[in-house]
């Protein structure tokens, strides 16, 4: 799957280029406007192409466990016969543990979001 699901930063970058044909009292306000609400932009896209990863890492090891009698690996490098994409956002290995039955993919919130963004899937294999 290709990241990003959704990419405005062109669409963005536009409308603040634009803002030069404006004088500079509108210029300034229209940036102040349009800065916080790029920002929430930019969390949101981040939370879809992390949102995107985390479910491909589900599908992948619900793949393996059932290719290995219900088991989740130890650690998704031992998944080899498919593709764990890292997270997107800062391009480090997804967060993963397991405990006995369970599975656990976690990706904590990203600078300036308070923890609102932060992603956490358990799994259970059950027979």
């Amino acid at each position: 799957m290709k990241l990003p699901l959704v990419d405005l930063t062109k669409t963005m970058d536009l409308e603040i280029d634009n803002l030069k044909n404006y004088n500079f009292i509108l210029r300034r306000q229209f940036r102040k406007q349009l800065e916080p609400a790029h920002n929430r932009i930019r969390m949101q896209m981040n939370y879809l192409d992390r949102t995107a990863a985390a479910l491909q890492c589900i599908e992948a090891l619900r793949l393996y466990a059932g290719a290995y009698e219900g088991k989740f690996p130890a650690n998704l490098s031992d998944i080899t016969e498919f593709s764990i994409p890292n997270d997107p956002v800062t391009n480090k290995p997804l967060g993963y543990s397991r405990t006995g039955s369970e599975a656990v993919i976690e990706l904590q919130g990203t600078e300036g979001s308070d923890g609102k963004n932060a992603i956490k899937y358990v799994l259970t294999f059950k027979e």
